[in-house]
């Protein structure tokens, strides 16, 4: 087709006038743009340039005759550069590395272009032969540093941003053999050598770095980014401006901002006007709350209470002072209380059989025992069937209790590995290659069972449904088989100690249902809201409520009150103690608690009633920093206590001070921070130390949990039970390995997957029994001849075979045949032979020791 100017010139006018352009047009401009640059890229490039540019011309053709009546002014004032993306700087800045833009590394490159890799490579090739010179860690090999170059520095940001989609609990993982975790990474880059390049990774010269610039480290790159993003696209008429933050808990000189608890504010930071009074070192004024570090759970909880006159203005007048009633200087001596005989029912321990060694499916199984996990399978047949016979035609087989143990694996082994979607886990794409779910479960069969999973009776759901609107309808009935199962398991199996903790927990969850809770101060804000008791020194989930909306108090006495005693009433009259915040604390509460044998202690608000109101001797604006105010009411103790604010405590059972200090971190006039020691009253001292049990429990929970999207409500509490189960469970196994003084075993969630889904042969496995395929008809002529060989004789004669030089298949294949038999006494086998091998004894073995000791560690 022949290419006119004249056509080439009219065809422009069009795209000026936002005109759609034909197939025959663009190729009109593909060919003259060939023409012009003399063959130096190909047709289909541009005719893709082309094709991007008709879809920007249509988006806004299709948003002016939405935007007819608006003023178009703003809009010629741009009309010196096309809006959106400039197809001239991409291909000018693709053409630099390749002549065809066809894959997603070179939209990357537009960014990341070989110029600033090749700068960032020297940069970091100084700061490894720095690292060298002093001795730093992964930095070389015998203090030799190897250059990077751009191709391993591009390969290294792949890997970054494959850890970005395949996340694993650490960084070790990514080059594991197990199958859990797959292999891509191993494939590109040793651990080791990755290590060192993030340890010496460095976006600037070393040598030329300004040190009134806190940018300094990111100036280079930053600016070089900026000035792309500049380049390559240019905005629309509407613009939005707002903060964004990074997630980082770094010790550095960039204040955190207040929308994230810390991180680094991607924007100018409001600096203090001048003349303004800085706070002194070891003193603070009332209300300049003092922000980062030496922030503890009094401070942030002391943050969240309402102030005293806004909470006072839709209250009823205050009580008079009692006549006398002053507040006493921390100087001024208290009585000590009265404290409960602490009395348990139970030893304050793990509930269990401490002779015996419990697997880690075991200990899921004390709350998912086999009953609960057979009454999952029948409804969730029952639910199958019906969506069946409704017309569902998705494949289905009756669901059995071994096949649910295995899902529930492959959901653990999910929260091990987190991928984006679910369909990723089956994925044979190279960067995925997890062939673990793929050895337990077909994806077909996986979905299958999450698309059917009920768990109360179909038959009776709508006989509760029909009491909706009625005081017998029960809003957690599709949870009720197992809720009250995981309760009645969290009770039994522990023995909590003495200090307990009260508090909130949310369980997220965006799903339309009246009972979800919005909670501004916690860090999942959507979501179930569950009362949790804990034991305060371990973070055990001793017992919990899920809140299922406002509802009439059986006691008059408001929710926080009902919530207490509900929790506490299988511990009340024993003596224990319990640590609640300040949605909890009313003086009627703490005591009914004291009258019950129980202790409570936790912050307080000024405006609830009961609390002194007195200002005789009262904490002054100006007090300094450590400065103790307390009235003893009977059993009651009310402290005031000045930090970086005024922080208010209410206790039955401790005494108002003893002369105890805490340090605290204070930010001088410079800039610069100090610690200096303060005085601390004897009930913050110990709320900070007991009050964090729920939020210890939560992050535990958090660690490894399997919560995923889901369709129906009640799914994300059963995945939040399972959760509970697998943390309370590796709790348990703690306490069992400090009672018979073993190190407790950290990897729990691999033992539970691996036993959930059954005995698994790895690789290396396969690789030694055909290795030593020559030896095995010997060794299969010694089972044949003693099947029913006494394990105790088996250790005695595999230790005499280490003694001679004997065929190694001869010892693996007894190894393997001990494992086979009784998983005891593999255990039992590898700590004989831990026990028995010494430096001597394993030099005269030889191999044959190795190959023994590394099949009992592969099975």
């Amino acid at each position: 087709m022949d290419v006119d100017a004249d056509d080439y010139s009219c065809l422009l006018q069009s795209l000026k006038r936002r005109r759609a352009l034909t197939s025959d047009e663009l190729r009109v401009i593909a060919e003259h743009d060939m023409d012009d640059h003399q063959g130096m890229h190909c047709v289909e490039e541009d005719a893709l340039d082309a094709e991007l540019l008709q879809a920007q011309v249509q988006t806004e053709e299709e948003e002016e005759d939405d935007e007819m009546d608006c003023d178009l002014e703003p809009r010629r004032a741009s009309e010196g550069r096309p809006l959106g993306l400039d197809l001239g700087s991409v291909r000018r800045a693709v053409r630099l590395t390749t002549s065809v833009m066809l894959r997603e590394i070179d939209f990357f490159m537009l960014f990341f272009t070989q110029a600033i890799v090749a700068d960032i490579c020297g940069f970091t090739n100084r700061q490894g032969w720095e690292l060298v010179l002093n001795r730093a860690s992964y930095a070389g090999v015998e203090g030799v540093w190897n250059e990077v170059t751009p191709d391993e520095f591009y390969r290294f940001m792949g890997l970054l941003i494959y850890m970005g989609f395949h996340v694993l609990p650490d960084m070790h993982r990514y080059w594991g053999t197990k199958s859990l975790q797959g292999s891509w990474a191993r494939s590109f880059m040793s651990r080791d050598r990755f290590k060192a390049l993030l340890a010496a990774l460095h976006v600037v010269d070393p040598a030329t770095e300004d040190n009134q610039d806190r940018l300094k480290k990111l100036r280079y790159l930053m600016d070089h980014l900026k000035q792309k993003c500049q380049e390559l696209f240019q905005p629309n008429q509407n613009l939005a401006i707002d903060e964004r933050m990074v997630k980082s808990k770094v010790s550095q000189g960039l204040p955190p901002c207040q929308p994230c608890p810390a991180g680094f504010p991607l924007k100018k930071p409001r600096r203090q006007a001048a003349g303004q009074r800085s706070v002194p070192q070891c003193s603070s004024a009332r209300g300049a709350a003092q922000r980062g570090r030496g922030r503890t759970r009094v401070q942030r909880q002391a943050d969240r209470c309402p102030s005293s006159s806004s909470s006072r203005s839709h209250s009823p007048p205050p009580p008079l002072p009692v006549q006398g009633e002053r507040w006493m200087d921390g100087s001024e001596q208290d009585e000590q209380p009265s404290v409960h005989l602490f009395a348990p029912a139970r030893t304050p321990e793990a509930q269990l059989d401490f002779t015996k060694e419990y697997s880690p499916l075991e200990l899921f199984q004390l709350t998912f025992s086999q009953s609960v996990v057979q009454t999952l399978c029948t409804n969730t047949n029952k639910k199958a069937q019906l969506r069946i016979d409704q017309g569902m035609k998705t494949p289905w087989s009756p669901l059995e209790p071994g096949e649910l143990y295995r899902y529930f694996g492959v959901l653990i082994s999910m929260g091990l590995v987190r991928c984006p979607e679910t369909r990723d886990y089956w994925s044979r794409a190279r960067c995925y290659s997890l062939p673990f779910p793929r050895t337990v479960f077909s994806r077909t069969r996986f979905e299958a069972i999450s698309w059917a999973l009920h768990i109360s009776d179909p038959d009776t759901d709508g006989q509760n449904d029909a009491l909706r609107g009625t005081d017998r309808y029960d809003r957690l009935f599709r949870l009720r088989p197992l809720i009250d199962e995981v309760v009645a398991a969290c009770r039994s199996f522990y023995q909590p100690r003495q200090q307990l903790s009260i508090d909130e927990r949310m369980v997220a969850t965006k799903a339309r249902i009246g009972f979800k809770q919005y909670m501004k101060a916690k860090p999942t804000k959507w979501g179930f809201k569950l009362f949790v008791l804990s034991d305060a020194c371990n973070g055990y989930t001793c017992d919990f409520n899920v809140y299922t909306g406002k509802q009439k108090s059986p006691t008059g006495k408001g929710l926080s009150h009902d919530a207490v005693i509900n929790l506490l009433t299988p511990y009340l009259g024993t003596g224990y103690q319990v640590y609640v915040d300040n949605w909890y604390i009313s003086t009627a509460l703490f005591q009914e608690l004291h009258g019950m044998r129980f202790g409570a202690c936790g912050t307080c608000r000024e405006n609830r009633k009961g609390y002194p109101v007195t200002k005789v001797n009262d904490m002054p604006r100006n007090a300094e920093r450590g400065t103790v105010k307390w009235i003893r009411q009977g059993q009651m103790l009310y402290v005031k206590w000045m930090d970086t604010r005024e922080v208010k405590m209410c206790s039955t059972f401790h005494i108002a001070f003893q002369g105890d200090t805490t340090v605290r971190n204070v930010r001088n006039t410079d800039g610069t921070w100090t610690s200096c020691r303060v005085p601390i009253p004897v009930s913050v001292r110990e709320y900070n130390k007991f009050m964090g049990g729920v939020d210890l429990s939560d992050a535990l929970l958090k660690y490894y949990s399997i919560r995923r999207k889901t369709m129906k409500w009640y799914k994300a509490l059963l995945f939040h039970f399972i959760d509970v189960a697998v943390v309370n469970g590796f709790l348990l196994h703690k306490e069992c390995s400090t009672e018979a003084a073993q190190a407790p075993h950290t990897q729990a969630l691999p033992g539970i997957v691996s036993r959930a889904v059954g005995r698994l042969f790895s690789l290396p496995l396969l690789l030694l029994l055909c290795h030593h395929l020559v030896q095995l008809p010997l060794c299969l002529l010694l089972l044949a001849v003693c099947p029913q060989l006494p394990l105790c004789l088996l250790h005695q004669s595999l230790l005499h075979l280490l003694l001679f030089p004997v065929p190694p298949g001869l010892l693996l294949v007894v190894v393997l045949w001990v494992q086979l038999v009784d998983v005891v006494a593999s255990q039992s086998l590898t700590v004989t032979l831990a026990q028995w091998i010494g430096p001597a004894r394993r030099q005269q073995a030889g191999g044959d020791v190795l190959i023994a000791l590394l099949m009992v560690s592969i099975i």
